[in-house]
């Protein structure tokens, strides 16, 4: 009886260690995965910040209030 005990915990720890250690690669996959896309979302940030400035100007140009300053400056990343 003591030997089938000894031999289910050992089986358990292994177990144990191997799901530890998909756990561990699963989260470097992970953080790899969320570096990426970062990069990305600052893209898609950036256009937002351009289509946003085309669609004021285009209002502004349509309702006669010009404002000339809004078509020579861009928006810098810090702005954002």
């Amino acid at each position: 009886m003591k030997l089938k005990n000894k031999k289910s915990r050992n089986i358990i720890g292994i177990i144990q260690s191997c799901l530890i250690f998909a756990l561990v690669i699963l989260v470097i996959f992970m953080m790899i995965q969320i570096n990426r896309l970062q990069g990305t979302a600052r893209v898609i940030n950036y256009a937002g910040l351009v289509r946003g400035a085309t669609q004021r100007e285009v209002k502004l140009e349509i309702t006669g209030s010009q404002n000339d300053c809004l078509l020579y400056t861009s928006p810098s990343p810090r702005d954002a």
